[in-house]
């Protein structure tokens, strides 16, 4: 079951619309996680709690379908673990960001990945509890990626990679300080590595023996692609949460923005409204002018680019990477509203 499959998609230009009762919803509410993170998630419920349960069961059932085929079968539950651990990191940079607007917390937690930067945990008005919980994710995190038998040859990827996810979450943190600021090019060209799809390409090379570092550059154009994509599909199914919530930084909200469709002073209000009217009306305004179907487009457009290196790469099946990238886009628009 792909999107490239139906006529619908292909007449549209659009992915497909996948229905719940074509994507097993039940065996993500029922996934169990692994063990030793499940301890994690317990603690995030109660230091954190900003995102629910299903969210982590969704990710870890779907790590499988988008790993590269180069993860040797022997490392693949761990690749798979490792992954959830990193997720849980930067969903936790991303709550604190976004969602709480709190510079000082996220000023210190986003130093951890990086030796060169003390993390200064008695700074004032740091949340101490948050940022002791982000620093245990990143030691367990960080063990398991250097666990890797490549990691090592993979280190300043890995380093650079993780740079940009934090940059993506720092943009987000201005730009919904500075509404006036926001443009459609800079929440693509940043907010694209909050899905950390580098990142988790970068588990799997540390875990891929036969992995042939001349194709490493053919492999990230096709990562950028679907990252974007990846992206594309968390924006059209969570964009009216977060106008809800006060957090402006999908591309759903930037177009509108741009596009005048709503303003600046709008968004505000909608922010600091004591009950639902001016946020209804904001969401009802983006609705009626389907903006979602500009990004469905670009979605399809990014597909078609990323398919042309299909075959390019010996150590890595391009195109079963792909199906993976469709098959989470399906997930993305079955699951909306539910994490």
């Amino acid at each position: 079951m792909t999107v490239r499959d139906t006529k619908s998609a292909e007449a549209t230009g659009q992915p497909r619309r996948a229905e719940k009762a074509r994507v097993p919803l039940e065996e993500v509410r029922n996934h169990q996680l692994p063990e030793q993170t499940l301890s994690l998630v317990e603690s995030y419920d109660a230091v954190v709690g900003d995102r629910d349960r299903f969210l982590w069961q969704w990710a870890h059932h779907l790590f499988p379908e988008f790993t590269l085929s180069s993860v040797a079968p022997e490392h693949a539950e761990q690749t798979r673990d490792t992954k959830l651990l990193g997720l849980l990191f930067v969903s936790v940079l991303d709550d604190i960001a976004e969602k709480h607007q709190d510079w000082a917390t996220f000023d210190e937690a986003a130093k951890l990945p990086f030796e060169h930067q003390s993390v200064n945990y008695d700074r004032g008005g740091v949340d101490s509890d948050v940022l002791a919980f982000a620093s245990d994710v990143w030691d367990r995190f960080s063990a398991q990626l250097r666990a890797g038998p490549r990691a090592a040859a993979f280190d300043d990827v890995v380093q650079f990679d993780l740079k940009q996810v934090v940059n993506a979450m720092e943009y987000s943190y201005l730009a919904n300080q500075n509404l006036d600021a926001i443009t459609v090019s800079e929440v693509q060209t940043y907010d694209s590595h909050n899905m950390m799809l580098f990142g988790f390409a970068d588990v799997d090379l540390t875990r891929s023996p036969a992995f042939d570092r001349s194709e490493l550059s053919t492999l990230r154009r096709v990562v950028e692609r679907a990252q974007r994509m990846v992206r594309i599909g968390n924006w059209v199914t969570t964009w009216e949460r977060e106008v809800a919530e006060g957090d402006f930084t999908s591309g759903i909200v930037a177009h509108a923005l741009e596009q005048g469709i709503v303003s600046a002073d709008e968004l505000r209000a909608s922010r600091e409204d004591g009950g639902d009217h001016q946020v209804a009306a904001t969401v009802r305004t983006i609705r009626e002018h389907d903006v979602e179907d500009v990004f469905l487009r670009q979605w399809s457009r990014e597909l078609a680019a990323a398919r042309e290196f299909e075959g390019a790469c010996d150590s890595v099946d391009v195109g079963s990477y792909l199906d993976g990238i469709e098959t989470v886009m399906e997930y993305h628009l079955a699951t909306r509203g539910l994490k």
